[in-house]
Formats: C-alpha cells, structure tokens, sequence
C-alpha cells in the first residue's frame, strides 16, 4: 500500500537587505554601470572627409547588470552631427564560473565642416569594491576631415552672391557722397537707413522660420524612428512567442518599450528610467489608464528577466498590451 504524504510547509528566516544609494553627485558621464568593467574604444575612420560618416563604437564587458547598460555620454566636438546610439552586441556568457555581459555601442557621426578635430571617449562606472566611481579612457582620438563635394557649411553660395551685390552698391554711394554730395535730406540717406533695417528683420524672420522648419523636421524624425522601431520589435517578439522562448519575448519587448518612448517622447539612452518616461507621458497629456498599462508590462518583462519568475502563461497578455500601447499612442 502506498505511503500517506504530508506536506509540512517550510521557510527560512526574512533575509535583510540594505541597498546604499550611489554617492553624490555622480560624473557627468556616468550612465548608471554598477559593478566590475572594462571598455575598448575604435573608429572606423581617422581621416575622411564631410561627405563620410564616421562610426565609433564602445565594447564594454563586464559582471554588472548588462541589459540594463546604457549607452555613455560622450562630449563630441560641434562641428558633427550625432546620431542616436545604438547597440550591436548585447550578451552574456560564462568566465571562470562567473557570469559575464558584454555590449558594443555604435555612434555614427557626419562631420559638417573640416578641420582636425579630437574625441576622448571614456567609459565611468561605479566600482563595488573600492566603493568608488572608475573611469576607463582611451587614447585620444584625432580625425582629419578634409572638405567633400558637398558644401554643408549652411550657407549656398548663390546666397553669399546676392549678399555681395546688396551691398555694393551702397558701398559706392557711400564713397561718391563723400566727394560729390551731401546725402543729408536726400532719399539716399532713407534708403542707407532703413536698408539695414530690413536686412536684421529679414534675417530674424528667415532664422525663426529654418528654427521652425528644424523642429518640425526633428519631430517628424522622432516619430518615424519610433513606429519603425515598434514594428520591428513586436515583429521579433511575436517570433518568439509563436516559439515560446518566454526570456527572449519579454527582453525584446522591453527593449522596444524603452526604444519607442525613448524616439517618442526625447528621452536620450543615458537619461532613461520609468519614472521619466511616465513623467513625459503625463506631460504629453496621456491618457492616466494608458501610463499605468505601460508601467504593468515594463514590471511583467522585469520580473521574467531579472526575479525569475515564470511568465509563460502571460506571454499572449503582456504582447497584447504593449501591442495596444504603441497604437494609442501613434492615434
């Protein structure tokens, strides 16, 4: 006869954790890396022209939250455009029994003009051991840009033309004036005074326009990076619940949560957390349901990742409502 089971319910003492906050104030550069790290740094060009793109990219290992890593803040000269980071590795592996990560950023910069200009990437990390914020920095990097074919110094030069023939002919007026006539009470004293006049107003106006140009272009950039992302990460992540790879589904939507809101609402990688991006929503007038439904599934897909807590049975929900988020959001 089988043996009569009892299950005698057993626990261990409350565990106490003490979590210290980060000493303050932190570097300007540091993006949040706890733990043991080592960065190589390299550029794809040292010598190039303002017709190239330029990428220099970040390889960062180490035994610290990986998947949380952002990307560094990295002081790059004016005179280049800089394109939102983004990543090309992200892992994690085992050395000597430990566990491991590993993620390479990629910047892409265009150079808008030539000249030699330096970059000094550095990575800074808060150290476990010593208690301490660590910086690693590499060698200076020199680039020698040479101008291209194309002209982006911002100003055409049929531009620069018809500026020159506005002016010269109040130059030889001016100089006719001064040995032939008096231009006190002559029209040409109106047209010497209000010309210039109507050049600072001319100025101010074209100026406010391109700023308005510029913004609405930047927006329109913002958006269509936003809904490109989305689809592509709900597209993966469908792969992955149609083959149930629970960890690999709710990495990737987390990851195309961050990045929507991130393109959607101006929030640079270094600068993201939860509590900005539901403070740029509230700002942004959205619906209340909506913030809290979006707070819900970043918990659910940490709590898949990072408390190993089975979230299987969730997967269909969890894609659902982010699936509703980002579409009420592009309405």
């Amino acid at each position: 006869m089988p043996r009569p089971v009892k299950r005698i319910p057993a626990a261990t003492p409350p565990a106490v954790i003490q979590v210290q906050p980060l000493p303050q104030p932190a570097p300007a550069s540091f993006s949040g890396a706890v733990g043991h790290y080592s960065a190589v740094f390299g550029a794809s060009l040292n010598d190039l022209t303002t017709d190239d793109a330029l990428s220099l990219t970040i390889a960062v290992n180490g035994d610290g939250d990986i998947k949380r890593l952002q990307a560094p803040p990295i002081d790059f000269p004016e005179s280049f455009e800089v394109y939102p980071p983004k990543v090309l590795e992200d892992r994690t592996y085992e050395e000597n029994g430990r566990i491991m990560g590993k993620k390479v950023f990629e910047y892409i910069l265009v150079p808008r003009e030539a000249g030699i200009f330096t970059i000094t990437p550095a990575f800074v990390y808060f150290d476990i051991d010593s208690a301490k914020y660590a910086t690693v920095s590499a060698d200076p990097i020199t680039l020698n840009v040479r101008q291209g074919q194309s002209n982006r110094s911002g100003v055409a030069p049929t531009e620069i033309q018809n500026a020159d023939a506005e002016i010269m002919p109040l130059k030889a007026l001016s100089t006719r004036g001064a040995y032939h006539f008096s231009l006190w009470g002559t029209h040409w004293l109106w047209i010497g005074l209000v010309l210039p006049l109507l050049a600072v107003c001319t100025a101010w106006l074209l100026k406010r326009r391109r700023q308005s140009v510029e913004g609405r272009n930047s927006l329109e950039y913002h958006s269509q990076r936003a809904r490109k992302t989305a689809i592509a990460r709900l597209s993966t992540a469908k792969a992955h619940l149609d083959a149930g790879q629970s960890r690999s589904f709710y990495d990737e939507i987390e990851k195309g949560l961050i990045a929507y809101l991130g393109y959607k609402f101006d929030i640079p990688p270094a600068a993201w957390s939860k509590t900005l991006a539901r403070q740029r929503m509230e700002e942004a007038g959205v619906d209340a349901a909506l913030v809290a439904a979006f707070s819900q599934v970043i918990q659910t897909c940490e709590m898949a990742l990072f408390a190993a807590k089975d979230q299987a049975t969730d997967m269909q929900a969890t894609y659902s409502a982010a699936a509703d988020i980002i579409e009420k959001l592009e309405t």
